[in-house]
């Protein structure tokens, strides 16, 4: 609970610099009533398990992830004896990886370095991407002091193999470009870059496929990117973006968010439950076929080493309540109103802030028992029930509660 104000009250103090403070207070989710709500919704969400991928992850870090042709693509700053440290992070270059997903449990399963076309000595490179059929690829590479970045596509995929590798049109000495993904057409691409012009220190832009050149890229605008650092894009179906973001109120450092394809926009970010979402570096993201199975990235506590990747199986968001209580006479919001939630597995309370309002997230199905006190009012007991119809992007549940 103290770690989790601890995050909140880092979250809320930056979102204040550029908020209104008193339209920051009349948020459900402000100091250590969103503390507590954290705690609760993490207590709520059990039914999301997340293993740590032992058998890949080592000392250094794995990250960059996709998913093609029932394997696992990684990034890995891996060494042996022999291989070169690279100053920047005091690891070993980054290479790009791959293993078989044929068993879940990684059991007698081989990691296999791609090819030299696309591991380049010296270079960090990471972050490949394929279009569904797997006739095209894209990664990332990074080189120089300071580090620049540019996206180029490995060629000729012949009996699993790369032979080449080369630079996309779009990229510049100007500005650096990187964590591609792909939509299954392979028409479609959505990077990270830190161009000009942008909303903030890294932004996500798209660029489409015209032959073999792609387009002028074109920021994904102020619905997705922030004065912050959003990164690590993948494709879900076409039509739902995952990207890792340190705005958008995060929980501390990089949170993951999705957002759906509306028309020609893409829909406010939705951010992934807890345990997904944690007060450390959480981000990468990819699903492996269905909402409730997938891999993601983090430097949380407990891992083999820097950043480590894991599996979660659950379905990954819940639903959000609103809770507002009033005086039912004067229509006033009463703050510091106990709510008591209770089902046959637990009792648990919290407080409404100065506006009246609390928050937390419950998982799809669950039913509660409830109980508003708040000193000489009489105590209003009700019940709330949580549709157990799934959805990636859920409505809220809002209640009023009139003393």
């Amino acid at each position: 609970y103290g770690e989790a104000e601890q995050i909140f009250k880092k979250a809320n103090d930056i979102a204040a610099e550029n908020e209104d403070q008193e339209a920051l207070k009349n948020e459900c989710c402000y100091g250590s009533q969103c503390a507590r709500s954290l705690q609760l919704s993490s207590k709520y969400s059990k039914n999301i398990q997340i293993s740590n991928l032992t058998f890949i992850n080592t000392q250094y870090s794995e990250y960059g992830i996709s998913i093609s042709n029932k394997s696992l693509y990684f990034s890995s700053m891996r060494k042996n004896e022999k291989d070169i440290t690279d100053q920047r992070t005091l690891q070993g270059f980054s290479d790009l990886y791959k293993t078989s997903l044929e068993r879940e449990d990684f059991a007698e399963t081989a990691i296999i370095p791609l090819e030299k076309a696309v591991n380049h000595n010296k270079n960090n490179d990471a972050c490949i991407a394929f279009n569904t059929d797997q006739s095209e690829a894209y990664f990332t590479r990074c080189f120089g002091k300071p580090m620049h970045c540019e996206i180029l596509k490995a060629g000729n995929l012949k009996n699993g193999f790369f032979n080449s590798a080369n630079k996309i049109n779009i990229v510049s000495k100007d500005y650096s470009i990187g964590h591609p993904t792909l939509s299954s057409d392979g028409n479609i691409m959505i990077f990270v870059s830190d161009m000009t012009g942008g909303y903030g220190m890294r932004d996500l832009y798209i660029s489409t496929k015209d032959g073999n050149k792609w387009s002028e890229p074109v920021n994904l605008g102020a619905n997705i990117n922030t004065e912050y650092d959003e990164m690590f894009p993948s494709f879900f179906n076409d039509e739902i973006l995952v990207f890792s973001s340190s705005g958008h109120r995060s929980s501390g450092g990089l949170d993951i968010f999705i957002s759906k394809k509306e028309n020609n926009s893409w829909s406010a970010p939705k951010k992934l439950s807890c345990p997904i979402n944690t007060g450390a570096d959480d981000f990468g993201l990819i699903f492996n076929e269905s909402e409730e199975h997938g891999y993601f990235c983090s430097n949380r506590p407990g891992g083999a080493g820097s950043d480590d990747i894991y599996s979660f199986n659950g379905f990954p968001v819940g639903v959000k309540f609103n809770g507002i209580v009033k005086d039912e006479t004067t229509g006033e919001t009463i703050s510091n109103a106990i709510i008591v939630f209770e089902n046959e597995n637990s009792t648990d309370t919290l407080y409404t802030n100065s506006a009246g309002k609390v928050c937390l997230e419950f998982p799809f199905g669950s039913e509660y028992n409830i109980r508003v006190i708040k000193d000489e009012y009489i105590i209003l007991e009700t019940n709330l029930e949580i549709s157990e119809e799934k959805s990636l992007f859920p409505d809220d549940h809002t209640a009023e509660y009139l003393l």
